[in-house]
């Protein structure tokens, strides 16, 4: 009697198919991966697009009204871009050197948390504090005086 080496027509069939389904769980993790970087990515760019448009805005005004400016067009930005920021957002100037009529810098610092959940697909637990910073030049004939 001879025994018969390899695999039934069956068995090749059930290999295509446990293929077929572990290939198809496999990208959409990927994509799951991709859109979850992506919108990370996002809100880091909404959170410093505000920095620089604040920094820009104090860099235009006298010192004294700079933080109230910066927080005004921080806010703005971020509640035009949907960011919704977990505890409030935090606008701060980190550096302000300029003297009468003289350049100088403006340096300002906005501090968002935001829930997964809001950013990623699927409702993703936790939160991540996003910090970015932007350094805007003070106009000499318009800021700081």
């Amino acid at each position: 009697m001879r025994v018969r080496e390899g695999r039934s027509p069956g068995e090749y069939s059930a290999v295509a198919v446990e293929f077929a389904v572990m290939a198809s769980v496999f990208i959409l993790v990927i994509f799951g991966l991709v859109a979850y970087g992506g919108a990370i990515a996002e809100a880091e760019g909404d959170v410093q697009s505000a920095a620089q448009n604040a920094a820009r805005a104090a860099s235009l005004v006298s010192q004294g009204r700079a933080p109230a400016e910066a927080r005004a067009v921080a806010n703005a930005n971020l509640a035009a871009a949907g960011r919704s920021c977990r505890g409030g957002r935090s606008v701060a100037i980190t550096a302000w050197t300029h003297s009468p009529g003289t350049g100088g810098y403006v340096e300002v610092t906005v501090t968002c948390t935001v829930d997964l959940g809001d950013i990623a697909p699927g409702n993703a637990p936790g939160s991540r504090t996003i910090v970015k910073t932007a350094r805007e030049v003070v106009d000499t004939f318009r800021g700081g005086s």
